[in-house]
C-alpha cells in the first residue's frame, strides 16, 4: 500500500505543471552510508545479518530542471551468522541501481531499482558471491548548491540465494551523505 501511495504521489508531482523547480544537475558523486539492512530467511524470517556501514559512487544526469536519472554502485557490510554456514562471519550487500529523481528546488524524491548481490565469507578475503536479484525502494533527500547531499532510502529485496545457504530477503533503510562534482 505504501508503495502505491508513493508512486501516485511521484507521478502527480511529475505531471503537475510548475510544481517542480530547478535543482537537478549532472555530475559524479561519492558517498558514505549508514544502514540498517536486515537479512532474514525467506521462509522462517530468522535474522542472519545486518549491514551497517558502506559507501559508493554515482553519476547523475539532469534531464531538464526538475528531473534526473542516475546510476549508483555501492556496498554495505557487516557481521553475519548463518546457522547452516558456521564459518561465515561477514557479509556485504552490493548494489548496482538506476535512480529517477524529481527535484523541488534542493529537495528531491525518487525511486530506484537495481540488482542486489550478497557476498559472504569467513572474512573479506574469502568471498562467496550469490546470484543477483532485483530490488527497489524510494528516496528522499536534499542536495545543496555546493554539491553536498544527504538522503534516506528504503530497501526491499526478496528471494536472494545465499551461496550454499538459504534463500533470504533483505529489507531496511540507508542514510547517505556525500558530495557531487558538477
Amino acid at each position: 500500500m505504501k508503495s502505491v501511495v508513493a508512486t501516485v504521489l511521484f507521478v502527480m508531482l511529475a505531471a503537475a505543471p510548475g510544481a517542480a523547480m530547478a535543482g537537478a544537475e549532472s555530475g559524479f558523486g561519492l558517498f558514505l552510508e549508514s544502514a540498517n539492512l536486515v537479512t532474514t530467511d525467506a521462509e522462517t524470517d530468522e535474522e542472519y545479518a545486518r549491514a551497517t556501514f558502506g559507501g559508493g559512487f554515482d553519476y547523475q544526469l539532469a534531464l531538464g530542471e526538475s528531473f534526473s536519472l542516475g546510476i549508483v554502485v555501492g556496498e554495505t557490510g557487516g557481521k553475519a551468522s548463518f546457522p547452516t554456514l558456521p564459518k561465515v562471519s561477514t557479509h556485504k550487500v552490493s548494489t548496482a541501481a538506476l535512480e529517477a529523481r524529481l527535484w523541488l528546488d534542493a529537495l528531491f524524491v525518487g525511486y530506484y531499482t537495481g540488482t542486489f548481490v550478497l557476498v559472504t565469507g569467513e572474512d573479506l578475503g574469502s568471498p562467496k558471491i550469490s546470484g543477483g536479484t532485483a530490488g527497489d525502494g524510494f528516496i528522499l533527500g536534499i542536495e545543496v548548491e555546493s554539491g553536498w547531499f544527504i538522503l534516506a532510502q528504503t530497501v526491499k529485496v526478496a528471494d536472494l540465494n545465499v551461496p550454499e545457504g538459504p534463500q533470504v530477503n533483505i529489507e531496511g533503510y540507508r542514510v547517505r551523505i556525500g558530495h557531487r562534482w558538477r
